[in-house]
């Protein structure tokens, strides 16, 4: 941190007296929560877009912006190039788009972490603790190592107004810098040209699938919307689009800079073996790029839905892309990626939890497990089996089950994922397809499949209309959740939205719509969880209560 009297310096940048910093160590200490609850007070708005005043604060703390080239390791070989490229610049990653960014960000830290590299991941929002937006190493950070970034970025700001998400990217980025990772993985909140993150320039950048969200912000167009995803590309730094139809604005954006583009779907793809069931959960599959390059016999991704398929073939093209300033050979690369695709977790992300009929919510031991074919996760344990080992038998989910889904799809794409999963779940032979230890018995009247609840909460900005009518030929009952706070949106308006001919309810609160929905569920009834992370959340307080303490 520079030390000096107030002032502008040459480089713009307001430098810090001795006297603020007296005054901010006479100021009693804060906790986590106290911190948190602060910060939402210094912008009158909670969202605003730009950098200057993130540039200001940034270079006021000394943090690097710049990030090492890809280009140069391929100058220097791969052998060796990761400690020149260290010793000088950060190697960095930056992801943009409106879905999938936080499945990318679980999926390469994986990979890079099997590979031995130390990671430093930035990630919004959180589902239980702030702390999950912040890992090192794999781990996230503890509260004591945020409240000392909080202290370092408010002696830097001196009067400088951030908001929440500002304040908390400057002191993410403080945290990996100061961690000597190898590499850091950063997500941008929201759009990508004006967001905050993008203050931080990327060795390589990864755009995922991109639809409207976030309109007033962004545009009400795709396009308007690429265009902003996009900001986040740098002159002549490679890039992974990992949607098979990208809007036009990000391409050309990527030629004008001459930023190179690999495309899913054109220059890579998943593929399946002759004869398999493309895209079903428990298949292996290979990744193939146009120049014939090729890495055969992946696991199924640890992460839920066909859509992750897309998300695990966009992270090994970035991967092998990367490969020039990272000093590993090609068969530990390809280890790496296996490992990687399978022990990805993400909490959740179409995320399944077995609950007995006959308990109460909030009062019951459950059995958590991930909704993958990977493996097994229960109350008392975190960890995911990897899927290239031998995975347990999961078999039935036994007398008197209620099967619980959380989803944290909150935009139209999100939405339209789940309700794709739902489907390929609709009959007894795309069940046992998919491998996951589904076995009830089928009910009556529900298309040939167990009745289905769902617990929703949508917050006022989203399309809760295009949400509610993808999924409603999947949904039996509604349980329609008022979410409070600025930005919510009263249950009672979700079923306003929802199409002619459903049967639903509203309720005052997540909890109580969940509460509703299990005590009128029967055995091998199945409830699916969904519209926000708020919702999500507060779902899973109630259903595993042992298990998010944990977190």
């Amino acid at each position: 941190m520079r030390s000096g009297s107030t002032s502008i310096g040459s480089d713009g940048f307001i430098s810090i007296d001795e006297r603020h910093r007296s005054d901010f160590k006479s100021l009693p200490a804060k906790t986590l929560d106290e911190w948190l609850a602060w910060q939402s007070t210094l912008h009158p708005e909670a969202i605003v877009l730009g950098l200057d005043r993130v540039r200001q604060v940034a270079g006021s703390m000394g943090l690097e912006t710049r990030a090492a080239s890809i280009e140069q390791g391929q100058d220097d070989g791969a052998a060796g190039a990761k400690a020149k490229t260290q010793a000088a610049l950060p190697i960095r990653i930056v992801i943009a788009g409106t879905n999938g960014k936080g499945s990318c960000a679980a999926f390469l830290d994986a990979m890079l972490g099997a590979a031995g590299l130390r990671t430093g991941v930035y990630t919004s929002p959180h589902l239980f603790r702030y702390n999950e937006r912040v890992r090192i190493a794999g781990e996230a950070v503890g509260d004591a190592d945020l409240t000392e970034a909080f202290e370092r970025v408010d002696a830097a700001r001196l009067e400088v107004p951030l908001t929440f998400f500002e304040f908390g990217t400057l002191a993410a980025a403080d945290l990996i810098e100061r961690s000597q990772v190898d590499i850091a993985i950063l997500e941008v909140g929201l759009g990508g040209r004006l967001d905050a993150v993008n203050l931080f320039d990327s060795s390589i950048a990864l755009i995922t699938s991109i639809d409207l969200d976030h309109c007033e912000w962004l545009g009400d167009d795709r396009e308007s919307i690429g265009w902003e995803k996009a900001g986040i590309l740098r002159p002549r730094t490679p890039c992974i689009i990992g949607e098979r139809d990208p809007p036009h604005s990000v391409l050309e954006r990527a030629f004008a800079i001459e930023a190179p583009c690999s495309v899913l779907g054109s220059d890579f793809a998943p593929q399946f073996p002759k004869g398999s069931r493309q895209g079903k959960a428990g298949g292996y599959w290979h990744w193939r790029d146009v120049a014939g390059d090729c890495i055969a016999d992946l696991p199924p991704p640890g992460l839920s839905g066909r859509h992750q398929l897309d998300n695990a073939a966009a992270c090994v093209a970035l991967f092998c892309r990367l490969a020039p300033i990272l000093s590993i050979d090609r068969a530990a690369i390809e280890e790496a990626i296996r490992q990687g695709i399978a022990r990805a977790s993400i909490l959740g992300r179409q995320q399944i939890i077995d609950i007995p009929a006959s308990t109460k919510a909030g009062d019951r031991k459950t059995s958590m497990r991930d909704a993958s074919a990977c493996g097994a996760l229960t109350t008392g344990l975190v960890a995911i089996e990897s899927a290239d080992t031998k995975a347990p038998d999961l078999g039935s989910p036994g007398e008197g089950v209620v099967r619980l889904m959380v989803d944290v799809a909150h935009n139209p794409s999100g939405a339209k994922a789940l309700a794709d999963r739902l489907a390929a779940q609709a009959t007894r032979d795309e069940i046992e397809a998919s491998k996951e230890g589904i076995s009830s018995p089928l009910a009556e009247g529900t298309g040939g499949r167990p009745v289905r609840r769902a617990v929703c909460g949508i917050l006022a900005d989203k399309d809760a209309g295009a949400m509610l009518r993808s999924l409603a030929p999947e949904i039996d009952r509604w349980y329609a959740a008022t979410l409070d706070g600025a930005r919510g949106r009263c249950g009672s308006s979700l079923l306003e939205a929802l199409p002619q001919g459903a049967l639903g309810r509203a309720f005052d609160c997540v909890e109580a719509a969940f509460e509703a929905a299990l005590s009128e569920s029967e055995k091998d009834d199945e409830i699916v969880a969904f519209g926000s992370f708020v919702t999500v959340e507060r779902v899973l307080r109630l259903a595993a209560p042992d298990f998010c303490r944990e977190i």
